[in-house]
């Protein structure tokens, strides 16, 4: 089969990322319930989702569980791929790597590592539930929308202002996550043989930002150096009962 040639318009990723999965359900019949009858606004969504389905006809690469880097770091550029990357590692020593002891055995560490896999992308702790991308300093970066408004409409000082996005919307989530779960599960043998291999304290005290972000030439090295320690835990009360 050729590579796919489909250029879509911009939200929708090249892997057929940024529609939910009710929308690529409804999308070879139009506009999903949610947005018939919305005006220009609906109209505009039910063509970006339209868009995805056909990535998803076209696209030879479209349709897995992730995309590969050869299309994250095109499409999201390096500061968002960056820091995507390094949000999915936090997110797995956290959710995955902090659960998981050198006194386990072979067996129990794969056990809690593939029950827990899922987690670090899954949307639940630490995703905003609406995700823009704003540009500081030369440099895109995610903000919670939602918390950049009310921060905004709280403040006291007249010169503050609600971002100036350049682009937002769910498909900014969902573009996210699927390159989150490029980063975890896309390397998950790599990250579970490096988990294997650690005989002292737990796993999440390994660098697993410079094994994936760093190695790969996603995050340069100073955006990775000295990513195995504590700071994530400080605060944290690990309750053993949920290591299984």
């Amino acid at each position: 089969m050729p590579p796919c040639r489909y250029t879509p318009p911009r939200g929708v990723a090249p892997w057929g990322g940024g529609a939910s999965e009710e929308d690529r359900a409804f999308g070879s019949q139009g506009p999903s319930p949610r947005v018939r009858g919305r005006g220009p606004r609906g109209r505009r969504r039910a063509m970006r989702v339209r868009a995805a389905v056909l990535v998803l006809v076209l696209c030879p690469v479209a349709g897995r569980d992730h995309p590969n880097r050869d299309e994250i770091s095109p499409f999201l550029g390096p500061s968002l791929a960056c820091e995507l990357c390094t949000t999915a590692m936090d997110n797995f020593r956290f959710d995955v790597a902090r659960r998981i002891k050198s006194s386990m055995s072979p067996t129990k560490k794969a056990k809690v590592f593939e029950k827990r896999i899922a987690i670090p992308c899954s949307g639940e702790r630490g995703w905003p539930k609406l995700m823009g991308v704003v540009e500081e300093d030369g440099k895109e970066k995610y903000i919670d929308v939602v918390a950049a408004a009310q921060k905004a409409k709280e403040s006291t000082d007249p010169n503050t202002a609600a971002p100036k996005y350049k682009q937002m919307g769910p498909e900014v989530r969902n573009n996210a996550l699927d390159a989150c779960r490029y980063f975890v599960q896309g390397h998950q043998e790599m990250l579970l043989d490096a988990i294997m291999k650690n005989e002292a304290g737990r796993a999440s005290d390994l660098n697993f930002h410079r094994l994936v972000c760093g190695d790969e030439e996603v995050c340069p090295e100073e955006d990775v150096a000295d990513k195995g320690d504590d700071e994530l835990f400080e605060n944290d009360r690990d309750d053993e009962s949920d290591e299984l």
